[in-house]
């Protein structure tokens, strides 16, 4: 049955379980609808059949039989749809999504990733329990596409499965596992950021192009320059410093003629 979903399954993805509807629930449940929908006609023709009015003819009581058989021939239009229906029905849960194969004339599919799945239901209906069978469905809820009733309306769901509470906690389960691990996935990319690296020599000799009317000096000579104004700046120094000393001599030779003089 795993190849009724090979055509949409992506490369890494594989199919864990495919679950096909049980056939008594599956048709019991399409009477029950058809009829509801169609014994009106089967109704009205009994109660005409049954309450004539006065001066009815032969010709109006077969015309009474009409809605009787309308409703025989549509209960059989729907079964056959039913039959094929049931044909093509398929569901199934991936590594990665939920899957539904469905269709009448054409082939239908569905899916549901597990990382956006919020919710999931189990609901048994009374038709179910009437069964016997241990049948019921299992409906899935996002936030796209939530369940709308307490009743199962969703439009992702496994309808007329058997053993819908040991199947809802194995999908349950292969959700958590899941999400769990695309959680560890995305925590270890914020821990270890991949940082771009560029190729870039340890040396890089940088060249600038002289502009237009400025003079380039070489760099020796710059660094003359820069030796020589060094040089004149210690000897105006030292000049100071032997003027200092001579004013300070001049001073003292004038203070010693002037205390011999007295």
């Amino acid at each position: 049955m795993e190849k009724q979903f090979d055509k949409i399954l992506d490369n890494d993805e594989k199919v864990v379980k495919v679950i096909k509807p049980n056939k008594f629930k599956y048709y019991m449940s399409f009477f029950v609808k058809s009829t509801l929908c169609t014994v009106w006609f089967a109704i009205i023709g009994v109660f005409a059949i049954l309450f004539p009015d006065e001066g009815i003819t032969v010709t109006n009581k077969v015309m009474a039989i009409w809605p009787v058989v309308a409703y025989v021939v549509l209960e059989l239009i729907i079964m056959v749809f039913a039959l094929f229906y049931y044909d093509a029905t398929y569901y199934a849960y991936t590594n990665k999504r939920l899957i539904i194969r469905s269709g009448i004339f054409g082939v239908d599919y569905r899916s549901l990733d597990m990382d956006m799945v919020g919710a999931i239901d189990v609901y048994v209906s009374l038709l179910d329990k009437m069964t016997g069978k241990d049948t019921g469905a299992v409906c899935f809820g996002s936030t796209a596409s939530p369940m709308i009733s307490m009743y199962g309306g969703s439009y992702y769901r496994f309808n007329h499965i058997d053993k819908p509470y040991e199947t809802c906690k194995e999908i349950k389960l292969a959700i958590d596992n899941y999400k769990s691990q695309v959680k560890g996935t995305k925590e270890l990319v914020e821990q270890s950021p991949v940082e771009t690296q560029l190729d870039i020599p340890a040396t890089v000799e940088v060249k600038e192009e002289p502009k237009e009317g400025v003079k380039e000096e070489p760099v020796n000579n710059v660094n003359e320059n820069e030796a020589k104004s060094e040089e004149l700046q210690a000897v105006e120094v030292s000049a100071e410093e032997q003027l200092v000393e001579e004013t300070t001599e001049t001073k003292e030779n004038e203070n010693l003629d002037n205390k011999t003089e007295e």
